[in-house]
């Protein structure tokens, strides 16, 4: 039992680092987002709201594109 749910989270990440490597523009997008939003401070509101609506948008690209939860 313990195997078969570590071999499906192996199955899982693999197919995770597969689409952030196949997706480079966006996956590079998404980490310097939130890098800007986690450690700079100061940023004008306007410029914090475009960066959460670049990580929402991608973070949604990507969950639609895994779809890690629609098992059959």
């Amino acid at each position: 039992m313990m195997i078969e749910r570590d071999q499906a989270m192996d199955i899982d990440t693999k197919r995770i680092l597969d689409t952030l490597i196949s997706h480079p523009l966006l996956t590079s997008l998404l980490v310097a987002s939130v890098a800007l939003l986690t450690l700079m401070h100061s940023l004008p509101w306007l410029f914090s709201l475009l960066l959460v609506s670049v990580v929402i948008a991608v973070a949604l690209y990507f969950g639609q594109k895994l779809q890690l939860f629609n098992k059959y």
